[in-house]
């Protein structure tokens, strides 16, 4: 931006009216955002046609086709790159072919959301199979993982030999990602190896769901985990958040059944949990560990409300001690948190993995669990010392 003489707008909050206002007042022709930033700015109720077109460049997560077809309708023209933290940013990017714009909206949409071929800057690029590292069929079908090898990728892992061991081989950096390569060389991930669910000895992509629950008229925002089940090994938990200003709000019922009507029936989601929003990072990207130890302990006849959905957020633990197990208030307690706690006594994962807030109907005596540095720890009602929580 610095040689080509450009001005960089900076956003405090990633929220669309501003997104939109910025757009009309600076006359804005590139941006940057995550999927879930493009899918925000297509449900906004400011989403109006662009007057002049806006490029934008979207990575971070593979996009669903029907968020982009949506936001290329506004007059966003979507460009969409893969890279890692480990690669030192963009190494692939899907080249778009002329002949591709002869193809119809929804087709060109599934074109974009692959991740591409390497950039003019990048050596290599493969996808192998993790156990003998041959490299899979350009077939668009045979799984395999990502790896790369070039001039940015990471010597290793700052002070962690045991980590840069495990992901670096043979000069190969192993992503962690899954994905295939089609006839034309383009690389599509399909999801990150650890969000792949094992179902009956099936593999379930994530994102595969994901993008069928993204076209349902009234899902705003779409996430889907693995949890945990004693006879299947894994299931599909799906975590939703729906439009404002619906009419009539789906049940989980109704989102199984329209899962179920786009794909194949083992991969349908087992338990859909509604949410008014899904947990972020500061950069829009969903923060899906958090919604794996929610779907740990989740337990649909626990968490139906009065309405006969399923309610966004009341998850009793598996193992719960007693003053924990009591009558939850009507509408969940949510806030932002502060947590200079230097002396709380930590709490096993297993036993307590919420963020959320429960209570007795006693307003004496309120639990909160909240996360510190990918932690979670319990605060006891009574003062740890001189210990004490601060709440914004």
């Amino acid at each position: 931006m610095a040689a080509v003489g450009g001005t960089n707008i900076c956003l405090r909050r990633v929220e669309a009216p501003t997104i939109y206002s910025l757009i009309k007042r600076h006359g804005v022709t590139h941006m940057c955002g995550a999927p879930v930033v493009l899918n925000m700015l297509t449900n906004s109720p400011n989403a109006e046609r662009l007057q002049n077109p806006v490029q934008i460049l979207t990575a971070g997560a593979p996009p669903p086709s029907a968020v982009l077809f949506r936001a290329e309708s506004l007059g966003f023209v979507v460009s969409h790159g893969y890279g890692l933290t480990e690669t030192a940013g963009l190494v692939t990017s899907c080249a778009w072919k002329p002949k591709w714009n002869t193809f119809p909206a929804s087709e060109r949409a599934i074109l974009k959301s692959r991740q591409g071929v390497p950039i003019v800057g990048f050596t290599e690029m493969g996808v192998v199979d993790p156990n003998t590292g041959k490299s899979v069929e350009r077939d668009g079908v045979s799984l395999g993982e990502v790896v790369l090898r070039g001039g940015s990728v990471m010597l290793g892992y700052f002070k962690d030999p045991l980590g840069t061991s495990m992901c670096m081989k043979d000069g190969w950096f192993y992503t962690g990602d899954v994905g295939v390569v089609h006839s034309d060389g383009y690389l599509e991930v399909k999801d990150r190896s650890k969000d792949v669910i094992i179902s009956g000895g099936e593999n379930i992509s994530s994102v595969e769901i994901e993008s069928v629950l993204y076209t349902h008229p009234a899902v705003n925002e779409a996430a889907v985990v693995a949890r945990p089940d004693e006879f299947w090994g894994e299931t599909p938990c799906a975590f939703v958040s729906l439009k404002n200003g619906l009419p009539h709000k789906p049940g989980e019922k109704d989102i199984i059944d329209y899962c179920r009507e786009k794909m194949a029936h083992y991969m349908v989601p087992k338990i859909v949990v509604f949410k008014d929003e899904l947990p972020k990072t500061s950069t829009g990207k969903i923060q899906k560990y958090l919604l794996r130890e929610y779907a740990k302990v989740v337990d649909s006849s626990k968490v139906k409300m009065a309405t006969g959905q399923v309610g966004s957020g009341f998850y009793l633990p598996l193992r719960s001690p007693r003053w924990l197990q009591t009558p939850f208030i009507p509408t969940p307690i949510s806030t932002s948190i502060c947590v200079p706690i230097p002396r709380c006594r930590p709490v096993s994962l297993y036993n307590f993995s919420q963020s959320i807030f429960f209570a007795k109907k006693r307003g004496s005596e309120i639990f909160s669990i909240f996360q510190k540095n990918q932690g979670t720890v319990l605060h006891q009602p009574h003062r740890l010392g001189n210990t004490h929580a601060r709440f914004l």
